[in-house]
Protein backbone atom coordinates (compact mmCIF):
# COMPACT_ATOMS: atom_id res chain seq x y z
CA UNK A 1 0.00 0.00 0.00
CA UNK A 2 1.45 3.45 -0.87
CA UNK A 3 2.63 5.42 2.12
CA UNK A 4 0.39 8.38 1.35
CA UNK A 5 -2.68 6.13 1.27
CA UNK A 6 -1.81 4.56 4.65
CA UNK A 7 -1.66 8.02 6.19
CA UNK A 8 -5.09 8.85 4.81
CA UNK A 9 -6.59 5.61 6.17
CA UNK A 10 -5.00 6.27 9.54
CA UNK A 11 -6.52 9.72 9.68
CA UNK A 12 -9.94 8.33 8.76
CA UNK A 13 -9.72 5.73 11.56
CA UNK A 14 -8.60 8.02 14.35
CA UNK A 15 -10.59 11.10 13.35
CA UNK A 16 -9.59 14.39 11.77
CA UNK A 17 -9.60 17.70 13.58
CA UNK A 18 -11.53 20.18 11.49
CA UNK A 19 -10.49 23.66 12.52
CA UNK A 20 -12.04 26.86 11.25
CA UNK A 21 -9.57 29.36 9.84
CA UNK A 22 -9.47 31.60 12.86
CA UNK A 23 -6.47 33.29 14.44
CA UNK A 24 -5.23 31.81 17.67
CA UNK A 25 -7.00 33.48 20.55
CA UNK A 26 -10.37 31.90 19.83
CA UNK A 27 -11.60 28.40 20.70
CA UNK A 28 -10.67 25.61 18.31
CA UNK A 29 -13.55 23.30 17.45
CA UNK A 30 -12.72 19.65 16.91
CA UNK A 31 -15.40 17.96 14.83
CA UNK A 32 -14.34 14.32 15.09
CA UNK A 33 -12.51 12.72 18.00
CA UNK A 34 -12.10 9.11 19.10
CA UNK A 35 -12.21 8.20 22.79
CA UNK A 36 -9.52 5.75 23.92
CA UNK A 37 -8.39 4.15 27.15
CA UNK A 38 -5.52 5.87 28.98
CA UNK A 39 -4.41 2.83 30.99
CA UNK A 40 -4.79 -0.93 30.66
CA UNK A 41 -2.74 -3.36 32.71
CA UNK A 42 -2.45 -7.12 32.70
CA UNK A 43 -1.67 -7.54 36.39
CA UNK A 44 1.02 -10.20 36.80
CA UNK A 45 1.78 -12.77 39.47
CA UNK A 46 4.76 -11.44 41.42
CA UNK A 47 5.59 -14.87 42.83
CA UNK A 48 5.24 -18.53 41.89
CA UNK A 49 2.52 -20.71 43.39
CA UNK A 50 -1.06 -21.91 43.23
CA UNK A 51 -3.97 -19.47 43.06
CA UNK A 52 -5.95 -20.17 46.22
CA UNK A 53 -8.52 -17.39 45.69
CA UNK A 54 -9.94 -15.41 42.80
CA UNK A 55 -11.78 -12.39 44.17
CA UNK A 56 -13.22 -10.82 40.99
CA UNK A 57 -15.24 -11.61 37.88
CA UNK A 58 -15.23 -10.13 34.39
CA UNK A 59 -16.99 -6.79 34.29
CA UNK A 60 -16.51 -6.08 37.98
CA UNK A 61 -15.49 -2.56 39.02
CA UNK A 62 -12.50 -2.46 41.37
CA UNK A 63 -10.71 0.12 43.48
CA UNK A 64 -6.98 0.83 43.53
CA UNK A 65 -5.06 -1.80 45.57
CA UNK A 66 -8.13 -4.05 45.80
CA UNK A 67 -7.27 -7.76 46.06
CA UNK A 68 -7.91 -9.51 42.75
CA UNK A 69 -6.36 -12.93 43.41
CA UNK A 70 -4.37 -14.67 46.13
CA UNK A 71 -1.37 -16.95 45.63
CA UNK A 72 -0.74 -19.60 48.29
CA UNK A 73 1.01 -17.83 51.18
CA UNK A 74 1.06 -20.45 53.95
CA UNK A 75 4.84 -20.71 54.09
CA UNK A 76 5.56 -16.95 54.37
CA UNK A 77 2.77 -16.62 56.97
CA UNK A 78 4.43 -19.30 59.14
CA UNK A 79 7.79 -17.63 58.60
CA UNK A 80 6.30 -14.32 59.71
CA UNK A 81 5.01 -15.94 62.93
CA UNK A 82 8.47 -17.38 63.63
CA UNK A 83 10.16 -14.05 62.91
CA UNK A 84 7.72 -12.18 65.18
CA UNK A 85 8.57 -14.54 68.05
CA UNK A 86 12.28 -14.02 67.42
CA UNK A 87 11.69 -10.27 67.44
CA UNK A 88 9.94 -10.47 70.81
CA UNK A 89 12.89 -12.42 72.26
CA UNK A 90 15.34 -9.90 70.80
CA UNK A 91 13.34 -6.99 72.22
CA UNK A 92 13.45 -8.46 75.71
CA UNK A 93 17.22 -8.92 75.48
CA UNK A 94 17.64 -5.37 74.15
CA UNK A 95 15.63 -3.97 77.07
CA UNK A 96 17.51 -5.98 79.73
CA UNK A 97 20.29 -3.73 81.04
CA UNK A 98 20.72 -5.60 84.34
CA UNK A 99 24.19 -6.84 83.32
CA UNK A 100 25.29 -3.26 82.67
CA UNK A 101 23.97 -2.08 86.02
CA UNK A 102 25.60 -4.99 87.85
CA UNK A 103 28.92 -4.38 86.10
CA UNK A 104 28.72 -0.66 86.93
CA UNK A 105 28.26 -1.50 90.62
CA UNK A 106 31.22 -3.89 90.46
CA UNK A 107 33.33 -1.06 89.00
CA UNK A 108 32.25 1.27 91.80
CA UNK A 109 33.13 -1.24 94.50
CA UNK A 110 36.43 -2.41 92.97
CA UNK A 111 37.52 1.14 92.14
CA UNK A 112 36.67 2.24 95.69
CA UNK A 113 38.70 -0.57 97.24
CA UNK A 114 41.66 0.21 95.01
CA UNK A 115 41.57 3.97 95.73
CA UNK A 116 41.38 3.38 99.49
CA UNK A 117 44.34 1.04 99.32
CA UNK A 118 46.22 3.60 97.20
CA UNK A 119 45.61 6.39 99.75
CA UNK A 120 46.62 4.09 102.59
CA UNK A 121 49.92 3.23 100.88
CA UNK A 122 50.58 6.91 100.25
CA UNK A 123 50.46 7.45 104.00
CA UNK A 124 52.24 4.21 104.93
CA UNK A 125 53.68 1.93 102.27
CA UNK A 126 53.57 -1.15 104.48
CA UNK A 127 49.89 -0.66 105.35
CA UNK A 128 48.80 -2.65 102.27
CA UNK A 129 51.05 -5.44 101.01
CA UNK A 130 52.22 -5.04 97.41
CA UNK A 131 50.58 -8.30 96.32
CA UNK A 132 47.21 -7.26 97.77
CA UNK A 133 47.54 -3.80 96.21
CA UNK A 134 48.20 -5.29 92.77
CA UNK A 135 45.28 -7.65 93.25
CA UNK A 136 42.94 -4.74 94.03
CA UNK A 137 44.27 -2.85 91.02
CA UNK A 138 43.65 -5.86 88.78
CA UNK A 139 40.09 -6.25 90.12
CA UNK A 140 39.37 -2.58 89.33
CA UNK A 141 40.65 -3.03 85.77
CA UNK A 142 38.69 -6.26 85.28
CA UNK A 143 35.52 -4.62 86.59
CA UNK A 144 35.86 -1.82 84.02
CA UNK A 145 36.45 -4.32 81.24
CA UNK A 146 33.41 -6.28 82.35
CA UNK A 147 31.33 -3.09 82.21
CA UNK A 148 32.54 -2.42 78.67
CA UNK A 149 31.62 -5.99 77.69
CA UNK A 150 28.15 -5.66 79.26
CA UNK A 151 27.57 -2.44 77.31
CA UNK A 152 28.84 -4.08 74.13
CA UNK A 153 26.53 -7.07 74.63
CA UNK A 154 23.58 -4.73 75.15
CA UNK A 155 24.44 -2.86 71.94
CA UNK A 156 24.62 -6.17 70.07
CA UNK A 157 21.23 -7.15 71.52
CA UNK A 158 19.74 -3.88 70.23
CA UNK A 159 21.26 -4.46 66.78
CA UNK A 160 19.88 -7.99 66.79
CA UNK A 161 16.45 -6.60 67.63
CA UNK A 162 16.72 -4.15 64.72
CA UNK A 163 17.76 -7.00 62.41
CA UNK A 164 14.72 -9.05 63.46
CA UNK A 165 12.52 -6.01 62.82
CA UNK A 166 14.02 -5.76 59.32
CA UNK A 167 13.28 -9.46 58.82
CA UNK A 168 9.62 -8.71 59.58
CA UNK A 169 9.64 -6.17 56.74
CA UNK A 170 11.13 -8.74 54.36
CA UNK A 171 8.54 -11.37 55.32
CA UNK A 172 5.69 -8.87 54.90
CA UNK A 173 7.09 -7.96 51.48
CA UNK A 174 7.09 -11.65 50.53
CA UNK A 175 3.48 -11.91 51.72
CA UNK A 176 2.52 -8.89 49.61
CA UNK A 177 4.12 -10.53 46.57
CA UNK A 178 1.57 -13.34 46.90
CA UNK A 179 -1.28 -10.84 46.44
CA UNK A 180 -2.46 -9.76 42.98
CA UNK A 181 -3.96 -6.28 43.42
CA UNK A 182 -5.56 -3.68 41.16
CA UNK A 183 -3.03 -1.03 40.08
CA UNK A 184 -5.77 1.61 39.84
CA UNK A 185 -9.55 2.01 40.04
CA UNK A 186 -11.12 0.47 36.96
CA UNK A 187 -12.91 -2.54 35.55
CA UNK A 188 -11.89 -6.17 35.18
CA UNK A 189 -12.19 -7.10 31.51
CA UNK A 190 -10.37 -10.43 31.31
CA UNK A 191 -9.25 -13.21 33.67
CA UNK A 192 -6.39 -15.43 32.53
CA UNK A 193 -6.17 -17.90 35.46
CA UNK A 194 -8.70 -19.46 37.82
CA UNK A 195 -8.58 -20.75 41.37
CA UNK A 196 -6.36 -23.83 41.60
CA UNK A 197 -4.19 -22.83 38.64
CA UNK A 198 -0.42 -22.79 39.07
CA UNK A 199 1.16 -19.49 38.05
CA UNK A 200 4.75 -18.51 37.49
CA UNK A 201 6.32 -15.17 38.34
CA UNK A 202 5.40 -12.63 35.67
CA UNK A 203 2.40 -14.53 34.31
CA UNK A 204 -0.62 -12.31 33.67
CA UNK A 205 -3.59 -13.06 35.92
CA UNK A 206 -6.22 -10.32 35.47
CA UNK A 207 -6.55 -7.50 32.95
CA UNK A 208 -7.84 -4.20 34.32
CA UNK A 209 -8.68 -1.04 32.37
CA UNK A 210 -9.02 2.45 33.77
CA UNK A 211 -12.36 4.12 33.09
CA UNK A 212 -12.30 7.31 35.16
CA UNK A 213 -10.00 8.98 32.61
CA UNK A 214 -10.18 8.70 28.82
CA UNK A 215 -8.09 9.99 25.96
CA UNK A 216 -9.70 12.07 23.22
CA UNK A 217 -7.50 11.60 20.14
CA UNK A 218 -7.48 12.99 16.63
CA UNK A 219 -5.47 15.00 14.05
CA UNK A 220 -4.88 18.74 13.67
CA UNK A 221 -3.61 20.83 10.76
CA UNK A 222 -0.06 21.95 11.50
CA UNK A 223 -0.91 25.61 10.84
CA UNK A 224 -2.74 25.65 14.19
CA UNK A 225 0.03 23.93 16.16
CA UNK A 226 1.54 26.13 18.84
CA UNK A 227 3.51 25.10 21.96
CA UNK A 228 1.07 26.96 24.20
CA UNK A 229 -1.74 24.63 23.13
CA UNK A 230 -0.39 21.88 25.41
CA UNK A 231 -2.06 22.21 28.80
CA UNK A 232 -5.04 24.18 27.50
CA UNK A 233 -8.45 23.12 28.89
CA UNK A 234 -10.75 21.17 26.61
CA UNK A 235 -14.40 20.18 26.57
CA UNK A 236 -15.43 16.91 24.93
CA UNK A 237 -19.07 16.25 23.99
CA UNK A 238 -20.50 12.82 23.20
CA UNK A 239 -23.97 12.71 21.66
CA UNK A 240 -26.62 10.02 22.06
CA UNK A 241 -25.17 8.10 25.00
CA UNK A 242 -28.06 6.74 27.04
CA UNK A 243 -30.40 8.95 25.06
CA UNK A 244 -28.61 12.17 25.98
CA UNK A 245 -25.40 14.06 25.34
CA UNK A 246 -22.59 14.00 27.86
CA UNK A 247 -19.75 16.44 28.43
CA UNK A 248 -16.26 15.72 29.72
CA UNK A 249 -13.57 18.20 30.74
CA UNK A 250 -9.80 17.89 30.69
CA UNK A 251 -6.73 19.36 29.05
CA UNK A 252 -4.67 18.91 25.92
CA UNK A 253 -1.64 16.80 26.87
CA UNK A 254 0.12 15.86 23.65
CA UNK A 255 0.96 17.18 20.20
CA UNK A 256 2.98 14.80 18.04
CA UNK A 257 6.29 16.13 16.68
CA UNK A 258 5.56 14.25 13.42
CA UNK A 259 3.29 15.52 10.65
CA UNK A 260 1.78 13.76 7.64
CA UNK A 261 3.57 15.22 4.59
CA UNK A 262 0.47 14.70 2.42
CA UNK A 263 -2.38 16.25 4.42
CA UNK A 264 -0.16 18.38 6.77
CA UNK A 265 -1.84 17.05 9.91
CA UNK A 266 -0.39 15.93 13.21
CA UNK A 267 -1.78 13.70 15.95
CA UNK A 268 -2.98 15.31 19.20
CA UNK A 269 -4.82 14.11 22.26
CA UNK A 270 -6.36 15.32 25.47
CA UNK A 271 -7.00 13.48 28.72
CA UNK A 272 -10.50 13.99 30.11
CA UNK A 273 -12.33 13.05 33.30
CA UNK A 274 -14.90 10.26 33.14
CA UNK A 275 -15.59 10.01 36.88
CA UNK A 276 -19.08 8.54 36.51
CA UNK A 277 -17.57 5.95 34.09
CA UNK A 278 -20.59 6.17 31.78
CA UNK A 279 -18.60 6.75 28.60
CA UNK A 280 -16.62 3.97 26.94
CA UNK A 281 -13.53 3.85 24.78
CA UNK A 282 -14.34 3.63 21.07
CA UNK A 283 -17.04 6.30 21.08
CA UNK A 284 -16.72 9.30 18.80
CA UNK A 285 -17.11 12.86 20.06
CA UNK A 286 -16.45 16.50 19.37
CA UNK A 287 -13.96 18.61 21.30
CA UNK A 288 -13.34 22.28 21.98
CA UNK A 289 -9.83 23.50 22.78
CA UNK A 290 -10.32 26.63 24.84
CA UNK A 291 -8.23 29.69 24.03
CA UNK A 292 -6.37 31.65 26.74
Amino acid sequence: MPRSRSYVLRAMCLGILLVSSRAWGENIEVKSVLLKLTERVETPARDTGMLTELKVTEGQRVEADQLLAQIDDEEPRLLKLKTELELRIAEKKAQDDSAVKSAAEEVEVADGDFKRAQKSREKLASSVPASEFEHLKLKAIQAKLQLEKARHDLDVAKLTRDARAADIGIVEHNLARRRVVAPFAGQVVEIFHRRGDWVETGEKVVRVVRLDRLRAEGFMDIQYVRPELVGRPVTVRVEGVGGQSRTLTGKLTFISPEADPVNRQTRVWAEVDNKDQLLLAGLRATMTIHAP
